[in-house]
């Protein structure tokens, strides 16, 4: 399989873009402005401390690269636009459907893995 084709193959992506619904994209916004408002910002007086514990550290740098790893998601993905209207019966990402597991009925919507 070609480079091309195992990109093409990605679960929730299309053309290599992540392919996000209006609602991810929201929730991964909010998870974003927490991290850069509120969790990041706590750490900052204490990493100053000159005997820091360096698990702060670790701590921080953990949620600074999740919080660039969300804003290239964010920055890399198509939002989808699910019209329930205009939905002809397939499973596609976005589309709520009803699933049997083990059989109980329930209500799933097929996403991204980060959506």
């Amino acid at each position: 399989m070609t480079a091309r084709a195992q990109q093409a193959a990605r679960p929730g992506e299309r053309d290599g873009r992540p392919q996000l619904t209006a609602d991810g994209v929201e929730q991964l916004q909010e998870r974003l402005a927490q991290l850069r408002q509120e969790r990041l910002p706590s750490f900052r007086p204490l990493l100053a401390e000159p005997e820091r514990d360096e698990r702060i550290v670790a701590d921080f740098e953990r949620m600074t690269a999740q919080a660039d790893e969300i804003e290239a998601l964010i920055a890399s993905a198509d939002v989808i636009d699910v019209d329930p209207a205009a939905h002809d019966g397939r499973v596609e990402l976005g589309v709520r459907v009803r699933v049997r597991i083990f059989g109980e009925e329930t209500w799933i919507r097929p996403v991204h893995p980060q959506d």
